[in-house]
C-alpha cells in the first residue's frame, strides 16, 4: 500500500512536500520538469541562485527563481517554493517555505510552514503574522508602472550604446592589444 499525499492539516502539509523529495526519483511525477536533482534527495529548480558559503543538507528542494544568500544552511527536510529570498545567516530546517516568501537575516526557522508573513510553527501548533518585512515578508509583484521605467533605461542604454560603439571601434583600429 502507498502512503498519499494530504493537506488537511499543517503538518501534513509539509509531511506531503518532504514525501516527495525524500523518494526515489523514478517516482518523481510531482516534481517540476524545471527542478534538477544535483545529489541524492536535493532538488534544485531553475534559476537559482545559491551563494558559495550556503550549506545544503539533504532533502531539499528549491524552487525556480530563489536567492539563498551567503551562510545559510538549508536542510534536512526543507522545501522552498518558487521566488523567494533566504537572507545571509539564516538557517531553515524541516519546514516549508511559500512562493514568494522573504526570510530575512539570521534566523532559525525549524519544523515551520513561512507563508510571506505568516509563521505557523508545528512544533507548538501555533500561527504568529510578522508584520516586519525584515523579519518575514513578501516579494512585491511587478506592476505596470514601472514598465515605462524600464523601457527608457534599456533605451537610454541601446541609444549609449550606439554613440560609443563608433569611438570604441576606432580606437580598437588604432591602438591594436599587444
Amino acid at each position: 500500500m502507498y502512503p498519499f499525499l494530504s493537506v488537511e492539516s499543517f503538518q501534513e502539509w509539509k509531511d506531503s512536500n518532504e514525501y516527495i523529495i525524500k523518494e526515489k526519483p523514478e517516482s518523481h511525477f510531482l516534481v517540476p520538469s524545471t527542478a534538477h536533482r544535483i545529489e541524492e534527495q536535493i532538488w534544485i529548480a531553475k534559476g537559482v541562485t545559491l551563494h558559495p558559503s550556503a550549506q545544503i543538507i539533504s532533502p531539499v528542494y528549491i524552487g525556480d527563481h530563489t536567492q539563498i544568500q551567503e551562510n545559510t544552511v538549508i536542510g534536512p527536510g526543507t522545501v522552498i517554493e518558487n521566488q523567494c529570498i533566504i537572507g545571509k545567516g539564516s538557517l531553515i530546517e524541516n519546514s516549508l517555505i511559500c512562493q514568494k516568501s522573504v526570510v530575512g537575516e539570521h534566523l532559525t526557522i525549524s519544523n515551520s510552514i513561512v507563508d510571506k508573513n505568516l509563521l505557523i510553527n508545528l512544533h507548538l501548533n501555533t500561527e504568529v503574522t510578522i508584520n516586519d518585512d525584515f523579519l518575514l515578508g513578501e516579494l512585491p509583484n511587478l506592476s505596470l508602472h514601472y514598465f515605462p521605467f524600464s523601457l527608457l533605461e534599456k533605451l537610454c542604454a541601446l541609444l549609449l550604446f550606439i554613440v560609443f560603439c563608433p569611438i570604441y571601434l576606432f580606437m580598437r583600429l588604432c591602438y591594436p592589444l599587444k
